[in-house]
């Protein structure tokens, strides 16, 4: 698996796949941000000694951004049910020291069942 780490505006590294049309990696090199306007409310409210689940949290935008405001006294859940891309994230959880967050590979639903 080619990685390639990229940094969003808060200092922490994000690991993506080095190809253009993966849309994770082509937003954040373009905007060299999420361009969600909740990633940036997000970064306000959160602080120290909190908690958060990222359901789908896919490469890990929230998680990663998160889980740096929120410091090892906070806990967080990363729930991804993609293989690759639970594996990028849990490359950026590994590269950026975050021992705080549990990465899940799971799909979250409200009835039992396969995908």
């Amino acid at each position: 698996m080619s990685v390639v780490f990229l940094s969003l505006p808060d200092g922490v590294s994000i690991a993506v796949p080095p190809l253009l049309r993966c849309m994770t990696t082509y937003v954040l090199l373009e905007q060299e941000d999420w361009f969600e306007d909740d990633i940036r409310f997000l970064r306000k409210i959160t602080h120290k000694g909190m908690n958060f689940i990222d359901i789908g949290a896919n490469f890990g935008v929230y998680a990663l951004s998160l889980a740096r405001l929120i410091g090892e006294d906070g806990r967080g859940w990363a729930i991804e049910p993609a293989r690759d891309t639970a594996g990028y994230l849990q490359q950026s959880l590994n590269h950026n020291g975050f021992s705080h967050v549990t990465l899940l590979q799971a799909a979250v639903s409200d009835h039992v069942g396969s995908g």
